[in-house]
């Protein structure tokens, strides 16, 4: 290896500086960074005086770690010669920022000297810099510059109230003719015609400045808009509340009147190359912005926005083609009724292709998808359940198409699935939306997901056999959810013998999961029994078992229950 060609030995070093990338932080326990102790492919550089020369004149790579070694920032700098820099500021929290400008006073402002002759700049403010005053204004630092070797800007701020309320002022913007990646936490203005993806986190845009921008960037792949595009309704000032925002009759005569007008204008922005296509957190003018778009039928979308029915009702109106696309055959439904784990509550709806790449329960990658999700939700109290008030805006066509049908969620508290499941009158609604669903084949379950589909296996007051079709079932158990309740598994079993005897037998059942144990509710302590698939191999044609196995420690969470 000490023979190696020149030419071979600088792509291993390009091989292990990706591998093993020098001067990166350890981690502690908590996977917070502590210190740099590591050189990482900087060592190759010491084995021998040939590979030393060799690593020395290599500045692409030095230009990649000016801002790894502080004390030795310059050196780097000197050693990467005139080759683009990487800055790479989100390395630094605050107090480890603090250390390094007390010894090394002079890095910041030799790092920043740097941004015109850089191809990758990434920072993030953590909330004590945001406090304490000390976060790079990177607005005044890009503002005017032309930065032509710029490929890759991530900056990520956090959320500052103060800022926030300042106006966005569009004008000065910096010029980056070869910027591929642009995401900015705090809207900086530019002019970057190669731009691929874009994300953009600002509350105060609004939909006719988003056209602006959007109309520079004819080239884009990927587009997310966090925040913003807030309308005159008064959405933002609802988002805070737990009461109703107003009346549903009245918001949906307000929405008609705004989306009417912004109908007059004829104006529209061609995304000829998109791909994806994200607005979460948005407000009422996400409609108008998807009014004046045009993307290709096949660009993925999802659309996280507030929980009114009637908003709910515009949205799909406007993307019905996409959702009745003849190869839509994947309807996924997944909510939370409770805020848990710093998630907010929420429903989803997910169209799709296919299952080709999905990690079930997850919907990740899932063929060409348009994924509509709405938070909060079940913050308010309502005469009815939102997720089937949702469902049935969905256009006739869509529920036909459906072959696949995937349900999940953490429904676990008992409190949040009786309060899902009233009033009773919903019941018969639901009875009638499931049966438009005839051509579902297969079901995807998870036994903790909204109550309505436990009723799945009680037969229904109609004559008509759910889901007729139905000839698979994945049975999937979250290892943070609820565990399998034996009345759960014995009623499943009831409605597999119930299905066979009506002439509709499943075919196939699947386990998935962590449904390792059944347990008994009601008792102080959990009585748990070891779940056995062999029970459904008279039921059924073919079981499939494919449950997690039981750590080596031979414990599992279900006794938790």
């Amino acid at each position: 290896m000490l023979y190696f060609p020149d030419d071979i030995f600088n792509e291993i070093l390009d091989a292990v500086a990706y591998i093993e990338p020098a001067g990166q932080p350890t981690r502690n326990r908590d996977h917070q960074r502590e210190t740099w102790q590591t050189l990482g492919w900087i060592r190759l550089t010491h084995v021998c005086r040939r590979w030393r020369y060799i690593g020395l004149n290599r500045p692409s790579l030095w230009a990649s770690v000016v801002t790894n070694f502080p004390r030795a920032s310059e050196i780097m700098i000197a050693r990467a010669k005139n080759a683009p820099f990487t800055l790479r500021l989100d390395l630094y929290n605050f107090s480890l920022l603090i250390k390094v400008e007390s010894f090394y006073p002079d890095f910041l402002e030799n790092i920043l000297a740097l941004v015109p002759r850089s191809r990758v700049i990434h920072d993030a403010e953590d909330w004590e810099s945001v406090l304490r005053g000390r976060a790079r204004n990177w607005g005044d630092i890009l503002q005017g510059q032309t930065l032509p070797l710029l490929e890759s800007l991530n900056i990520a701020n956090i959320y500052n109230r103060r800022t926030a309320l300042e106006p966005l002022i569009p004008d000065n913007p910096f010029f980056a003719p070869n910027l591929r990646l642009y995401k900015i936490g705090y809207f900086i203005p530019f002019v970057a015609h190669s731009l691929r993806v874009l994300e953009i986190k600002d509350s105060r845009l609004s939909w006719k400045r988003c056209l602006n921008i959007l109309e520079t960037c004819p080239l884009l792949v990927e587009l997310s808009l966090v925040g913003g595009l807030w309308s005159s309704l008064g959405e933002k000032d609802a988002e805070y509340d737990d009461g109703p925002w107003m009346p549903e009759t009245v918001l949906d005569n307000s929405l008609s009147a705004l989306y009417g007008a912004s109908e007059s204008s004829s104006r529209t922005v061609h995304l000829t190359e998109l791909k994806k296509l994200r607005l979460v957190y948005c407000g009422c003018e996400a409609y108008m912005l998807l009014q004046h778009l045009s993307f290709p039928m096949h660009t993925a979308m999802t659309i996280g926005l507030c929980e009114e029915v009637p908003f709910f009702r515009h949205i799909v109106s406007l993307v019905k083609a996409r959702l009745c696309l003849p190869s839509m055959g994947l309807l996924s439904i997944s909510s939370r009724p409770f805020a848990a784990y710093r998630d907010d509550p929420y429903v989803s709806f997910n169209v799709a292709h296919n299952t080709i790449g999905w990690k079930w329960p997850a919907v990740e990658d899932v063929g060409v998808t348009t994924q509509l999700n709405f938070s909060r939700a079940f913050t308010t109290d309502r005469a009815s359940d939102i997720t089937l008030d949702m469902l049935m805006c969905l256009p006739a066509e869509v529920h036909a198409s459906i072959r696949t049908l995937a349900v999940s969620g953490d429904y676990c508290e008992q409190e949040y699935r009786a309060r899902a499941m009233s009033p009773e009158s919903d019941f018969d609604r639901w009875i009638a939306l499931l049966q438009r669903y005839s051509g579902v084949s297969t079901l995807f379950y998870q036994p903790d997901a909204h109550p309505i589909f436990s009723r799945l296996m009680e037969r229904p007051s109609s004559d008509e056999m759910l889901l007729p079709n139905l000839h698979t079932i994945i049975v999937h158990r979250n290892p943070e959810g609820m565990a399998l309740p034996r009345a759960w598994w014995d009623g499943f079993k009831s409605w597999l013998v119930m299905r066979r005897a009506e002439g509709c037998p499943i075919k196939r059942v699947v386990l998935t999961g962590c449904s390792c144990h059944l347990v008994d509710e009601g008792y102080g302590e959990n009585r748990v029994q070891e779940l056995k698939a062999e029970v459904l191999r008279d039921l059924v044609d073919e079981v499939v078992d494919e449950r997690d196995s039981v750590e080596d420690d031979g414990e599992c969470t279900c006794n938790d229950w």
